[in-house]
């Protein structure tokens, strides 16, 4: 998992402008975990949303 969220990570920090060099595990990363969240978070009810973020 560290290597994912610091190559996704390290791509944001591109596209955000604070750093000059982007990282192409980064990007491969979000090309294909991203569509996978949202496809997954369509699935999720607004109550079950909320109490996910109630307990953390």
């Amino acid at each position: 998992m560290h290597s994912i969220a610091y190559h996704r990570a390290r791509e944001i920090a591109y596209q955000q402008g604070y750093l000059e060099k982007g990282s192409i595990r980064g990007k491969i990363c979000r090309a294909i975990l991203e569509p996978i969240c949202l496809f997954l978070g369509m699935f999720s009810t607004e109550k079950k949303y909320q109490e996910l973020w109630r307990n953390a």
